[in-house]
């Protein structure tokens, strides 16, 4: 649960997500209150957002730190990504790597961290 606008902001992800665009949440306007942003980031960044607007210098870094994947996420991604590869050459359709099952259902999420990577240049 969100704000009033937790509806619209999910719908406007998914259909986004559905359509290949990048969904970014618009602003937030108490420039003050950072925490406040901070859970607004959050909020947004699990109704499937990729970003969110900053309307003064003292929210960016807070939005980068939010909708960046760090690199051990990155790391991870590329690495359960290599071995499920790996498993559907050798006729398996699930792998278990680090602990981790990995599926085509996992894939997909860790596509999604991929991308983000690759749309911020990391």
């Amino acid at each position: 649960p969100g704000d009033v606008f937790h509806y619209a902001k999910f719908r406007v992800a998914m259909a986004a997500r559905a359509r290949g665009i990048d969904a970014i949440d618009g602003p937030f306007a108490n420039i003050g209150n950072l925490d406040a942003y901070r859970e607004s980031c959050l909020q947004a960044r699990a109704l499937g957002m990729v970003g969110k607007w900053a309307l003064h210098p003292t929210q960016i870094e807070h939005a980068q730190e939010i909708f960046t994947p760090d690199q051990s996420r990155i790391d991870e991604a590329r690495k359960m990504t290599a071995a499920y590869k790996e498993s559907l050459a050798e006729g398996r359709g699930a792998v278990m790597i680090d602990g981790k099952f990995a599926d085509a259902a996992t894939v997909r999420h860790m596509a999604n961290v991929l991308d983000l990577a690759d749309l911020y240049g990391l």
